[in-house]
């Protein structure tokens, strides 16, 4: 059991490699892409509210930092 626990972790590891390397490859307009598809996801998957818990406790953490202008 402990031989495939630790199989898995290197390969989870190895995979949150390769992920960083990738994304430092990336050009910037790659990068902005990339923004706007995990936005895009968020909007479409997760609940209204869901989303205002977390932007109430970020807004109580961090004041002024996350309103729209």
């Amino acid at each position: 059991m402990s031989r495939k626990s630790n199989a898995a972790t290197f390969l989870v590891i190895g995979l949150a490699a390769y992920g960083v390397y990738k994304y430092f490859n990336m050009s910037d307009d790659e990068k902005h892409d990339l923004v706007d598809k995990g936005k895009k996801f968020i909007d479409e998957n997760i609940p209204q509210s869901l989303k205002n818990i977390f932007a109430r406790e970020a807004e109580e953490l961090y004041p002024g930092r996350f309103t729209k202008a």
